[in-house]
């Protein structure tokens, strides 16, 4: 753990202690202990010093004076010049003596002139921030070829090949930016890379406003987002220009800007996206300007420029490589690793080194043989989330995480309100950082979660609930308005106005947002199932900057929705943009979800033709083949989409909704193991009640149906409505009838055939005979396997619970006979009843 020792006067405790309070205990060690003998002062003052590697001396006059701080020093500038100690700071309290009358070595120090805890914990913090950010780098083995291959890139031999733009490509989490951070460093003398987020749907204005945050920086947050809409209000051209500018004047500090792939960087083509293209192509025309774009798909930029940039791809660590890279961790940590250990780690960590780096922290922690303990499944799931997954976070930092995972930036002092009150707080946040799990934000006192720990923290931690982003906003709004210090605020005013609109609030004055928020609330509402969220806020990205990504979520949210004309309307303007393929794509998407699953499967294999591939079309069309009774088509289809993704939980979910079909209960049920383990809670029990009650267990199925709806805060209609088909099957009639009320009241006309066959079968089962036949009347017109079941089940019901005359009787049997035979010439799950996604 990167540590700070505080060399101060006795008569300076209570700041000293003030400033340690406000650092965070664990990042401190001061020396409290009275000593009674020489030998003891020695001893403990070395071990503190030797433990630490910021140096910090409270210059007062009492402590310049005082024999202990003397001595202090003396072993301060011993592990300074044995490079133990990396950073020393002087906190002058008064001016007592001027900065010419201390040692040299103390001179060349950062000087910090204060008597408040604030500003001097600040410059602590970020000392401390800056080591545990090269700490978190700084063991790098291999990439002997990448390097070599990057070298001569941005560094070729004949000057006239130079290329201003290099781009580097990868698997996120494998390495991408160390690499290029470190060639930049050692090749191009750049002191650091800024790091670019390109996100969906940003605008030429957008990335110019993100530019200027990561460049100049600014004084408050209220200046970031003047600044912010000042270049929202300049034209296209101008922005471009800005962002160039601001581009040359990172070089010329030693910095160089690198376009980071967040999903808007490429279309699915590979090809960049409109701002993205303008950009690269004016830097293309600056041969001695560097730039660099890290992405995990392969571009195509052979339209950027003549000579089109070099591409360096960064692959997992060998087995060699990654044995190294365990070896050189544990003996960083004192982890004393035996050779099995070693190579049991480096098999399950299968070269990704933030799995390696989670694996050491945790041997360290738990031992080695915990840490390598191998997962017993039929599939082994991503290395870095098994190693979380096997060792159960504390659940301060598991609190930690879920904030970060949702709100990243977040400064400390927000982290403290929105966490709740523990001493243990700072302690987590220590093991965090140290398991590489959480960053510093350079140069403030700002944290974020480590992009491939994300997908973990959602799939295996609950959500916020509305009560906590409320929380968030409200404490990022005050720090915000308190905000003085120089920082990158256009982030924090980002998640400000994410936080307030996952709250349900109104937006304020220091909240900003950009297309991509827009774009990325509708996306997240969407997957919430808040389907008329996600459709306003990709009405508000579509109005700012019409593209592919807004007009997929309106079409997305408004076929949910059950509005297909508006849905179809913007199919037609994704065919008007050139986007052909991606129109057919979600032209079969909007049949699948009118019911027509053999005109779906027509878009879907136009669409295929057109070169639209992917795990979502594979997916999509096995759920079509399931339901037109080609189990064979759906099979292969299914195989096709695990094979790009197996732990891909509507993957999962699938395959075991086709072994229900196929009546194979042994393979449903070692799925629904792994489903249990890749999806949230609330689906995976969903679908394990759809399996209890596919073979015979009703009240299984009741207990996990209930556990589905109780587990979420706004749980999904299909979990819904299965909760009301298996009250309805256990005879909890009562209970059906509230919830089939509430499915009503929090989703009004949401899935409305599924809403009515619910209403039809309370009919039945109330004896209310004349309903549940005016229902099915209405829903047979759709010609659904399951609106057949219903109406055959009405008319049986009908027939036993009410007095029909003869003639009508025997209409009603023969209707009976002939839904049957419908019913029996395909293959099909009569408790599926079109309840899933």
């Amino acid at each position: 753990m990167i540590r700070a020792f505080f060399s101060y006067s006795h008569s300076d405790a209570k700041l000293v202690n003030a400033v340690a309070a406000q650092v965070g205990r664990p990042f401190v060690l001061l020396d409290t202990r009275a000593f009674t003998g020489g030998d003891e002062l020695l001893e403990g003052m070395e071990d503190l010093a030797a433990e630490s590697s910021v140096y910090v001396l409270f210059a007062s006059r009492d402590a310049l004076k005082s024999a202990w701080v003397s001595f202090e020093q003396n072993e301060a500038h011993y592990h300074v010049a044995t490079r133990r100690i990396k950073r020393v700071i002087v906190v002058q309290l008064d001016q007592s003596r001027a900065i010419s009358e201390f040692p040299l070595w103390l001179r060349r120090s950062k000087f910090v002139t204060s008597s408040s805890p604030r500003p001097i914990a600040r410059a602590i913090r970020a000392a401390i921030d800056e080591l545990v950010q090269e700490e978190q780098h700084r063991i790098f083995v291999g990439r002997a070829h990448e390097t070599s291959s990057l070298q001569s890139a941005v560094v070729p031999i004949d000057h006239d090949a130079s290329v201003p733009i290099v781009a580097i490509r990868g698997l996120p989490g494998i390495g991408r930016r160390t690499l290029l951070e470190r060639v930049a460093r050692d090749s191009l003398s750049f002191a650091r890379i800024l790091t670019l987020r390109i996100e969906s749907g940003d605008t030429i204005n957008s990335i110019a406003i993100k530019c200027a945050d990561l460049v100049d920086g600014y004084a408050s947050a209220a200046d970031a987002v003047a600044a912010a809409r000042r270049y929202e209000e300049i034209s296209a051209d101008e922005a471009l220009a800005e962002t160039t500018r601001l581009i040359e004047k990172a070089a010329g500090l030693g910095e160089l800007v690198v376009l980071y792939d967040d999903g808007g960087l490429l279309d699915n083509s590979g090809r960049p996206s409109p701002a993205v293209h303008q950009l690269l192509s004016a830097l293309a025309l600056q041969p001695d300007l560097t730039a660099a774009i890290i992405t995990n798909r392969r571009p195509r930029l052979d339209s950027i420029s003549i000579a089109p940039p070099p591409i360096v791809d960064v692959a997992p660590l060998s087995t060699h490589e990654t044995r190294q890279l365990i070896a050189l961790l544990a003996r960083d940590k004192n982890v004393d690793l035996r050779t099995t250990d070693a190579a049991r780690l480096a098999d399950q960590v299968a070269g990704y080194p933030p799995a390696a780096t989670a694996a050491v922290s945790m041997a360290a922690t738990y031992g080695p043989a915990i840490a390598g303990a191998s997962v017993s499944s039929q599939y082994q799931p991503r290395p870095l989330h098994r190693y979380l997954a096997q060792i159960k976070l504390e659940q301060d930092e598991a609190r930690l995480l879920r904030f970060l995972a949702a709100n990243s930036p977040l400064p400390i002092s927000v982290l403290l309100a929105v966490t709740g009150p523990s001493a243990e707080l700072n302690t987590a946040l220590a093991k965090l950082i140290d398991a590489s799990l959480v960053s510093p934000v350079r140069g403030t006192d700002w944290y974020e979660i480590s992009e491939p720990v994300v997908d973990f923290v959602s799939r295996e931690y609950p959500a916020l609930s509305i009560a906590e982003y409320r929380a968030v906003a409200e404490a990022l709004g005050k720090s915000l308005e308190l905000s003085g210090e120089p920082g990158p605020y256009i982030d924090l005013s980002r998640v400000y106005y994410r936080a307030l609109a996952r709250a349900g609030e109104e937006s304020r004055p220091l909240a900003l947002a950009l297309v991509s928020d827009w774009l990325s609330l509708a996306e997240q509402f969407y997957h919430d199932r808040d389907y008329e969220r996600a459709r306003a806020h990709a009405a508000l990205a579509d109005v700012a900057n019409r593209s592919l990504e807004s007009l997929t979520w309106l079409v997305k949210s408004d076929v949910k929705l059950g509005e297909f004309a508006p849905a179809q309307e913007s199919i037609n303007e994704l065919k008007k943009l050139g986007e052909l393929k991606e129109a057919l794509f979600l032209a079969g998407f909007l049949e699948r979800h009118r019911g027509q699953h053999r005109e779906a499967i027509k878009q879907y294999e136009a669409a295929r033709r057109a070169g639209r591939g992917g795990l979502a079309l594979e997916r999509d069309l096995a759920e079509c083949y399931l339901h037109v009774g080609d189990l064979d088509n759906a099979a292969k289809r299914i195989a096709a989409a695990q094979e790009k993704q197996p732990d891909n939980a509507y993957v999962v979910s699938l395959r075991i909704k086709i072994a229900c079909l196929t009546r194979d209960e042994t393979t449903a049920r070692g799925l629904l193991d792994l489903l249990h383990a890749v999806d949230a809670p609330a689906f995976a029990n969903h679908r394990q009640s759809r399996v209890e009650l596919a073979f015979g267990d009703k009240e299984a199925a009741y207990r996990y149906a209930r556990l589905a709806v109780d587990g979420a805060d706004r749980p999904p209609i299909e979990a819904f409505s299965n909760l009301a088909l298996c009250e309805l099957r256990t005879d909890r009639v009562s209970d059906a009838s509230v919830t089939i009320q509430r499915i009503g009241k929090v989703y009004r006309g949401l899935r409305a055939d599924v809403q009515h066959g619910l209403q039809a079968r309370l009919a039945i089962a109330e004896g209310r005979h004349d309903d549940a036949l005016g229902i099915t009347t209405k829903l047979i017109k759709s010609g659904g396997l399951t609106s057949f079941a219903l109406r055959r089940d009405a008319l049986r019901a009908s027939l036993i619970g009410s007095h029909v005359g003869a003639e009508e009787r025997d209409q009603r049997e023969k209707e009976i006979s002939a839904l049957e035979v419908k019913l029996n010439s395909t293959r099909w799950d009569s408790t599926e009843w079109d309840l899933d996604d």
